[in-house]
């Protein structure tokens, strides 16, 4: 399920964003466009508060975004290249 979700994450969230964006920018307050810009944005926040959530409860690391093998997180460490693929992230 978590490998059909990264694969959509990357094509919804940017849509998602500018359209939460543009309706709380441009619009009036009180409108709908505000409230659909409102909507995007609790969307926004509760998807990527639950896939925090989930990736801790498993503590198994994430996957690498090239090549999907699972990376152990270490505290207070940042990669910047996968050590299997060594593309950089």
């Amino acid at each position: 399920m978590w490998a059909r979700y990264r694969k959509w994450k990357h094509a919804l969230v940017p849509p998602l964003f500018a359209v939460g964006w543009l309706s709380l920018k441009l619009s009036p307050d009180g409108s709908l466009q505000q409230k659909i810009g409102l909507a995007c944005a609790v969307l926004f926040f509760g998807g990527y508060l639950v896939e925090e959530v989930v990736w801790i409860a498993q503590k198994r690391g994430r996957p690498c975004p090239a090549c999907g093998q699972r990376l152990d997180l270490k505290p207070f460490r940042i990669y910047s290249r996968c050590p299997y693929c060594k593309k950089s992230r």
